[in-house]
């Protein structure tokens, strides 16, 4: 069986047409679509949403549009960061984030108008 890929922007059920999207850069990884990720404080870059980090990493501040890979270089990508409404099973969490942990990241989504249904 081939299973395809997850698309750009897939799980995006509305968006508001030139504000919900930024060029940001992101690093760290090799994300999937969907990515939920934090901003660290120093560098103003984007990696994937760590809730037990302590560099700004920890809150929820925008979404990951397609896929990139940023293990070895920041890639300047692009990101919903506000005024979005997002499918919630379409996200892509940490391996062991907790369910408590997640709702805090929903909620930090949510004071920037991204709301996961």
């Amino acid at each position: 069986m081939i299973t395809e890929p997850r698309h750009f922007g897939e799980f995006i059920l509305k968006e508001i047409d030139g504000f919900s999207r930024a060029d940001r850069l992101v690093t760290g990884g090799l994300y999937p679509v969907g990515t939920v990720l934090g901003e660290v404080t120093e560098t103003k870059e984007l990696i994937a949403l760590n809730p037990t980090a302590e560099d700004g990493s920890q809150k929820a501040t925008a979404i990951l549009m397609g896929m990139v890979d940023a293990r070895t270089d920041p890639q300047k990508t692009v990101v919903l960061e506000q005024l979005t409404v997002v499918r919630k099973v379409a996200l892509e969490w940490p391996d062991d984030i907790t369910d408590e942990q997640k709702q805090t990241a929903l909620a930090e989504l949510k004071e920037k108008f991204i709301i996961a249904r």
